[in-house]
């Protein structure tokens, strides 16, 4: 997505569902370039980070927004301009992906590992 915004007071949000529970690390993948702005990200209004996406060339990066737990059903993504930086000459985002790294299993907390270590 490509939003072209003329001033700080932008803002976007992008409605989703999910299907079924979903537990694992949250990843943005955005462009970074000249002429971009700095975006506060909420994910059901909930608060993830703020991004400062200028860049002097156009670069994907991705930014980690940390472990996440979204329920069946709709949710929302926002993203809202706080900014530029001094060297930005615009409030432009780029958004290219939410990405969600699941884990293949998982273990109780506090489970020792050491209590399945076969001793020969």
């Amino acid at each position: 997505m490509w939003f072209k915004p003329t001033s700080a007071q932008a803002w976007v949000e992008i409605p989703f569902t999910v299907e079924q529970e979903i537990t694992g690390e949250f990843w943005l993948k955005m462009l970074h370039s000249w002429d971009y702005g700095t975006y506060r990200v909420k994910l059901d209004d909930r608060e993830l980070g703020t991004f400062d996406l200028w860049n002097a060339d156009i670069q994907p990066r991705s930014h980690k927004l940390g472990p996440q737990t979204l329920s069946p059903g709709p949710h929302t993504l926002r993203f809202e301009c706080t900014g530029k930086s001094d060297r930005s000459r615009g409030f432009f985002l780029g958004f290219d992906a939410l990405m969600v790294r699941t884990p293949v299993y998982t273990r109780p907390p506090g489970f020792d590992l050491r209590k399945i270590q076969v001793n020969r």
